[in-house]
């Protein structure tokens, strides 16, 4: 595993980690969310756009109880999820309780 963490700096509101393991998965870490991207090959554009997203201040962690969260990217005036952890099987909830930012 190779893992980098930005500490908070100018441009970046709290620390950052990015990871790559197993050779072809990428991560992001912020607060208490962490995702998996993989293969390396078709997900290393997609990563790199929403690292971009995240440091212009375009990129979100929707804070859901129970652990959920939702990696949100802004889209026009919308949010939209490209990431979910912790998300229960069955039930979703609706409204986050907060959300987490650069």
């Amino acid at each position: 595993m190779i893992l980098w963490e930005f500490l908070k700096q100018d441009g970046l509101s709290r620390p950052i980690v990015i990871a790559l393991s197993n050779f072809d998965e990428l991560n992001f870490g912020v607060a208490d969310f962490w995702s998996y991207f993989f293969p390396f090959e078709d997900v290393q554009e997609q990563f790199r756009v929403i690292l971009t997203l995240w440091m212009q201040g375009n990129a979100r962690i929707a804070v859901y109880r129970r652990r959920m969260r939702r990696l949100e990217v802004k889209c026009g005036s919308d949010w939209h999820h490209v990431y979910e952890a912790n998300a229960p099987l069955i039930f979703k909830p609706r409204k986050p309780v907060a959300f987490i930012s650069n």
